[in-house]
Protein backbone atom coordinates (compact mmCIF):
# COMPACT_ATOMS: atom_id res chain seq x y z
CA UNK A 1 0.00 0.00 0.00
CA UNK A 2 1.31 3.71 -1.13
CA UNK A 3 1.67 5.79 2.08
CA UNK A 4 -0.82 8.50 2.33
CA UNK A 5 0.45 11.95 4.11
CA UNK A 6 -1.62 12.92 6.58
CA UNK A 7 -1.29 15.97 5.87
CA UNK A 8 -0.56 17.74 2.34
CA UNK A 9 0.65 21.07 2.37
CA UNK A 10 -1.28 21.55 -1.26
CA UNK A 11 -4.41 21.93 0.51
CA UNK A 12 -3.54 25.21 2.16
CA UNK A 13 -4.67 28.40 1.13
CA UNK A 14 -1.35 30.94 0.15
CA UNK A 15 -0.80 32.38 3.76
CA UNK A 16 -0.87 28.52 5.23
CA UNK A 17 1.69 27.65 2.38
CA UNK A 18 3.84 30.78 3.05
CA UNK A 19 3.58 30.46 7.45
CA UNK A 20 4.87 26.82 6.65
CA UNK A 21 7.60 27.46 4.44
CA UNK A 22 8.96 30.96 7.06
CA UNK A 23 8.94 27.97 10.00
CA UNK A 24 10.76 25.67 8.47
CA UNK A 25 13.36 27.81 6.90
CA UNK A 26 13.67 29.59 10.92
CA UNK A 27 14.18 26.21 11.97
CA UNK A 28 16.54 25.27 9.38
CA UNK A 29 18.32 28.80 10.50
CA UNK A 30 18.33 27.40 14.07
CA UNK A 31 20.30 24.52 13.25
CA UNK A 32 17.59 21.40 12.97
CA UNK A 33 17.95 18.67 9.89
CA UNK A 34 16.63 19.26 6.89
CA UNK A 35 16.15 15.36 7.00
CA UNK A 36 14.46 15.80 10.43
CA UNK A 37 11.89 18.32 9.33
CA UNK A 38 10.86 16.15 6.48
CA UNK A 39 9.96 13.42 8.65
CA UNK A 40 8.71 15.20 11.71
CA UNK A 41 6.52 17.91 10.29
CA UNK A 42 5.64 15.34 7.13
CA UNK A 43 6.98 17.44 4.65
CA UNK A 44 8.15 16.16 1.51
CA UNK A 45 12.35 16.12 1.57
CA UNK A 46 12.63 17.55 -1.68
CA UNK A 47 10.34 20.33 -0.73
CA UNK A 48 12.25 21.13 2.71
CA UNK A 49 15.16 21.02 0.20
CA UNK A 50 14.02 23.57 -2.21
CA UNK A 51 13.06 26.18 0.46
CA UNK A 52 16.59 25.91 2.08
CA UNK A 53 18.07 26.78 -1.20
CA UNK A 54 16.09 29.32 -1.68
CA UNK A 55 16.47 30.61 2.35
CA UNK A 56 20.36 30.49 1.87
CA UNK A 57 20.51 32.76 -1.30
CA UNK A 58 17.51 34.98 -0.47
CA UNK A 59 16.64 34.94 3.31
CA UNK A 60 13.30 34.43 4.68
CA UNK A 61 11.73 36.82 2.01
CA UNK A 62 12.56 33.88 -0.29
CA UNK A 63 10.44 31.89 1.04
CA UNK A 64 7.64 34.48 1.18
CA UNK A 65 4.34 34.34 -1.57
CA UNK A 66 5.15 36.13 -4.76
CA UNK A 67 2.21 37.96 -6.31
CA UNK A 68 0.28 36.02 -8.93
CA UNK A 69 1.20 36.51 -12.19
CA UNK A 70 -1.34 37.74 -14.64
CA UNK A 71 -2.50 41.30 -16.56
CA UNK A 72 -3.00 44.14 -14.89
CA UNK A 73 -6.87 45.36 -14.31
CA UNK A 74 -7.66 47.84 -17.33
CA UNK A 75 -10.17 49.30 -14.90
CA UNK A 76 -9.46 51.18 -11.82
CA UNK A 77 -10.55 50.94 -8.42
CA UNK A 78 -13.00 54.19 -9.09
CA UNK A 79 -13.66 52.95 -12.76
CA UNK A 80 -15.30 49.69 -10.98
CA UNK A 81 -17.47 51.45 -8.61
CA UNK A 82 -18.38 54.08 -11.20
CA UNK A 83 -19.74 50.55 -13.06
CA UNK A 84 -21.27 49.31 -10.32
CA UNK A 85 -23.43 52.31 -9.53
CA UNK A 86 -24.36 52.54 -13.62
CA UNK A 87 -25.21 48.93 -13.57
CA UNK A 88 -27.14 49.10 -9.94
CA UNK A 89 -28.67 52.29 -10.04
CA UNK A 90 -29.51 52.92 -13.64
CA UNK A 91 -31.95 51.11 -16.09
CA UNK A 92 -29.95 50.20 -19.51
CA UNK A 93 -32.11 52.38 -21.78
CA UNK A 94 -30.58 55.68 -19.20
CA UNK A 95 -27.38 55.03 -21.64
CA UNK A 96 -29.26 54.54 -25.29
CA UNK A 97 -29.46 50.79 -24.96
CA UNK A 98 -32.81 49.30 -26.69
CA UNK A 99 -33.07 46.56 -23.78
CA UNK A 100 -33.83 46.73 -20.14
CA UNK A 101 -32.04 44.38 -18.86
CA UNK A 102 -28.20 44.81 -18.35
CA UNK A 103 -26.41 41.82 -20.24
CA UNK A 104 -22.84 40.89 -20.99
CA UNK A 105 -22.50 42.63 -23.66
CA UNK A 106 -24.57 45.76 -22.53
CA UNK A 107 -21.97 46.27 -19.94
CA UNK A 108 -19.09 45.24 -22.12
CA UNK A 109 -20.18 48.33 -24.35
CA UNK A 110 -21.22 50.99 -21.81
CA UNK A 111 -17.25 50.62 -20.50
CA UNK A 112 -16.03 51.04 -23.95
CA UNK A 113 -17.96 53.95 -24.23
CA UNK A 114 -17.32 55.33 -20.14
CA UNK A 115 -13.65 54.27 -20.20
CA UNK A 116 -12.63 53.40 -23.66
CA UNK A 117 -11.56 50.32 -22.46
CA UNK A 118 -11.98 47.09 -24.40
CA UNK A 119 -12.86 44.29 -22.06
CA UNK A 120 -14.34 40.61 -23.50
CA UNK A 121 -17.12 38.98 -22.17
CA UNK A 122 -15.26 36.70 -20.21
CA UNK A 123 -13.52 39.53 -18.45
CA UNK A 124 -17.18 41.50 -17.72
CA UNK A 125 -18.73 38.12 -16.35
CA UNK A 126 -15.53 38.30 -13.94
CA UNK A 127 -15.87 41.96 -12.85
CA UNK A 128 -19.65 41.53 -12.44
CA UNK A 129 -18.84 38.32 -10.54
CA UNK A 130 -15.87 40.12 -8.75
CA UNK A 131 -18.57 43.20 -7.80
CA UNK A 132 -21.23 40.58 -6.70
CA UNK A 133 -23.76 41.06 -9.34
CA UNK A 134 -23.95 37.29 -10.50
CA UNK A 135 -26.95 35.67 -12.06
CA UNK A 136 -26.45 33.57 -8.47
CA UNK A 137 -26.62 36.79 -6.23
CA UNK A 138 -30.40 37.49 -8.45
CA UNK A 139 -31.64 34.54 -7.52
CA UNK A 140 -30.55 34.53 -3.59
CA UNK A 141 -32.40 37.66 -3.65
CA UNK A 142 -35.65 36.85 -5.83
CA UNK A 143 -39.07 36.74 -3.67
CA UNK A 144 -40.77 33.62 -4.10
CA UNK A 145 -44.19 35.58 -3.04
CA UNK A 146 -43.46 38.54 -5.11
CA UNK A 147 -42.90 35.91 -8.54
CA UNK A 148 -45.88 34.27 -7.53
CA UNK A 149 -47.90 37.23 -7.70
CA UNK A 150 -46.69 38.60 -10.70
CA UNK A 151 -47.33 35.05 -12.53
CA UNK A 152 -50.96 34.68 -11.38
CA UNK A 153 -52.01 38.36 -10.75
CA UNK A 154 -49.84 40.83 -13.46
CA UNK A 155 -48.61 38.73 -16.11
CA UNK A 156 -52.40 37.35 -16.77
CA UNK A 157 -53.57 40.85 -17.07
CA UNK A 158 -50.93 41.76 -19.53
CA UNK A 159 -51.86 38.77 -21.56
CA UNK A 160 -55.60 39.70 -21.58
CA UNK A 161 -54.83 43.39 -22.81
CA UNK A 162 -52.31 42.04 -25.29
CA UNK A 163 -55.00 39.60 -26.55
CA UNK A 164 -58.50 41.52 -26.07
CA UNK A 165 -60.78 38.55 -28.10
Amino acid sequence: MKYKRETDGRRLDGAGKEATRLRVGRMLNKGFSPERLAKDLDINRRSIYSWLEKYHNGGCEALKRKPRPGAKSKLTAEQLQKLYRMVTWSDPRQYAFPFALWTLALVRELASKEFGVALSKVSVGRILRTLGLSPLRRAIERDPLRVSEWLHEEFPALQARANPT
